[in-house]
């Protein structure tokens, strides 16, 4: 319990790093499962998840609850997926389909409870941000001029992320999955404890007709138009993540193939991530890799056999 309040306190706490440790919240869940078993990870879980809506109805945050049943029940199916010693992409798929089944649910129950459509709850929640950075921004004496232009940036953004909900969606969710994959890997490893075996991550390559989806998708940004340009733009970034993950393992292969320090492999992979044109190269990589094998994958093979 102590370990999951102090992961959803530095969430809050913590600047510019808060919200990617928010993102670690099933890696206890996951460790206490995988150490005691599934029948005791899942008493756990439960008894954490009602201590933590006990103490969210007292302290006054009703939203508490629903992030920490989805990290709780996202740990405890993560875990099962360990023990089923899957590989880690369908690991990562699997887990990721989960986080997306319980937020969609998660977001159905509510906008049932408030009388509201799907899209709408949300644009709602995005609305009510909004409206609290203008009251800081109106705080800090920037005007009438300068709130009116940052409403109109905001509303903009607004639009552009109801645009995007559903691939943010799935590249979050995959996201937040990976990052806990790899996490709680390394933990149990250093902890002595069975750890799935992934194989050589670095040699992770998306499936080969993956690339036509991508090919398609990007034809029908231009071609497409109305509801089918917009499923064709949220499928493009869906399966340029994909590849951004490839490119990832691809980055991985040399910093192993030249000894680069552990310690700073993480840093590495942060700046290739907030750096965006370094993230376009990265993924242009990984879709490249389909036809220059920059890790001579196809040549190992064939040793191989």
């Amino acid at each position: 319990m102590a370990w999951v309040a102090a992961i959803l306190a530095a969430s809050v706490i913590v600047p510019f790093f808060g919200p990617l440790i928010g993102l670690l919240g099933p890696l206890p869940y996951i460790y206490y499962s995988m150490k005691l078993g599934l029948r005791q990870g899942a008493v756990i879980t439960a008894l954490t998840l009602a201590a933590l809506t006990l103490f969210s109805a007292t302290a006054g945050f009703p939203r508490l609850p629903l992030v920490a049943v989805e990290f709780g029940v996202v740990g405890w199916g993560l875990a099962m997926l360990f023990r089923m010693r899957l590989g880690i992409g369908l690991t990562i798929l699997l887990g990721t389909c989960l986080m997306l089944s319980i937020g969609v649910a998660f977001l159905l129950t509510l906008s049932f409870m408030k009388g509201m459509g799907f899209f709408e709850l949300v644009r709602e929640y995005m609305q009510t941000h909004l409206e609290a950075t203008m009251a800081m921004y109106g705080s800090g004496g920037g005007g009438a001029r300068g709130g009116s232009q940052l409403t109109e940036a905001h509303k903009a953004v607004i639009e552009g992320i109801m645009n995007l909900f559903p691939s943010l969606g799935v590249i979050g969710a995959s996201f937040s999955v990976w990052l806990n994959v790899v996490s709680a890997s390394a933990l149990l490893r250093r902890s002595g404890l069975s750890a799935p075996d992934f194989g050589r991550p670095e040699l992770w390559r998306a499936p080969e007709n993956l690339v036509w989806i991508l090919i398609v998708a990007g034809f029908s940004l231009f071609l497409a138009s109305g509801g089918l340009k917009y499923l064709a733009l949220n499928l493009f970034l869906v399966v340029a993540v994909v590849y951004l993950y490839q490119g990832m393992a691809i980055v991985l292969f040399f910093l192993k193939k030249y000894d680069v320090p552990g310690w700073m492999r993480p840093l590495i992979y942060f700046f290739l991530v907030v750096q965006q044109v370094l993230t376009v190269v990265v993924a242009a990589g990984g879709l490249f890799d389909q036809w220059i094998d920059f890790r001579k994958i196809h040549k190992r093979r064939g040793l191989i056999s």
